[in-house]
């Protein structure tokens, strides 16, 4: 997308697009052929939104489809099988869902085996629209400089003054670069996009995570300040036993796995208190607990949760990469 029209969509009063200018983000975003099937999936907390994507695809394309289902319980949760069975028979999807449909099988299935691409929006709001117009190939130009230093380690320390502290294996992991370009088949990343992540190597995750984030609007898996301390892995001990991300590690099978790292790659994202968006923030790193299937590794969970981390320093065997959340590479 061109400086001019970046410019031309961010002075959209009250963070809102018209659906032309909308669609013409989806467009460079997805870059639909002329016949290609376009399916937005949404539900009834976010059918408002969920149309308003669906009238913005329909600006360039006649081929759009819109399905509207019932919420889910949380995230990861798999959707009923009318769901999947229409994610797999388009050829680009969008979902913009209470609760995020990218760590199911039914995604997975869509994307890898059926290689239609797609997006997931997870919980999105209107103030998440600005984050939209980051450009996707300084995004990705970030993203390659990161993914080939962590390619080519096997070990890596994060540290934050809020006192996280752990260290873990990411040797032979599958380093994925979300950058927010959805064009070729079986992609597939978040809107906002913005993130260079992995899944740990299972079982060799130890120390201390301390959440500085991890909301979603009213809904706060853990306040921030909470402690988790990480043992081969696994979440061992939480000091708010209060939390819901508590009661998951309780409830929910393998929903104690340290699944994901990411690091944020999005200039124009700002920390919100709204996972999808914070954890695509530059300056910030994060980490997920639950499935880490979607992610390349062995681990499924009904959950995938993340928690932010502000201004962290990153090492990758030894070599520091980022400094109080300044990519240094």
């Amino acid at each position: 997308m061109s400086p001019e029209n970046q410019g031309n969509l961010g002075k959209k009063k009250n963070n809102m697009m018209d659906e032309r200018s909308l669609g013409r983000v989806l467009k460079n975003v997805f870059k639909p052929k002329e016949r290609e099937k376009i399916l937005v999936i949404s539900d009834y907390e976010k059918e408002k939104l969920g149309k308003k994507f669906f009238n913005a695809f329909k600006t360039f394309s006649e081929n759009v489809f819109l399905l509207v289902m019932p919420p889910l319980g949380q995230h990861g949760e798999e959707p009923e099988s009318l769901v999947a069975e229409a994610m797999k028979n388009c050829d680009v999807f969008l979902a913009i869902t209470k609760y995020s449909l990218t760590h199911t099988r039914a995604r997975i299935y869509a994307t890898k085996v059926k290689k239609v691409r797609g997006a997931s929006l997870p919980n999105f709001v209107p103030k998440m629209l600005p984050s939209l117009l980051e450009n996707p190939l300084e995004m990705r130009k970030l993203g390659l400089k990161l993914k080939r230093v962590l390619s080519n380690g096997k070990k890596v320390l994060v540290k934050a003054k809020n006192g996280t502290q752990i260290e873990f294996s990411i040797e032979g992991r599958v380093i994925d670069i979300d950058e927010g370009l959805y064009d070729r088949k079986g992609y597939f990343g978040n809107l906002p996009a913005g993130e260079v992540c992995l899944a740990p190597k299972e079982g060799t995750a130890n120390g201390t995570i301390v959440i500085d984030s991890m909301k979603e609007g009213k809904e706060v898996y853990a306040r921030k300040g909470t402690k988790i301390k990480v043992k081969d892995g696994i979440a061992v001990e939480i000091d708010d036993k209060k939390s819901k991300l508590a009661r998951f590690f309780e409830k929910v099978e393998n929903a104690r796995n340290l699944a994901e790292f990411g690091i944020g790659i999005n200039r124009k994202a700002k920390l919100i208190g709204y996972i999808l968006q914070d954890e695509k923030v530059y300056g910030t790193c994060h980490f997920a607990f639950g499935d880490n299937l979607g992610l390349g590794g062995k681990i499924k969970s009904e959950i995938h949760l993340d928690g932010i981390i502000i201004k962290p320093n990153i090492w990758v065997d030894g070599k520091l990469i980022m400094k109080d959340g300044r990519v240094l590479i």
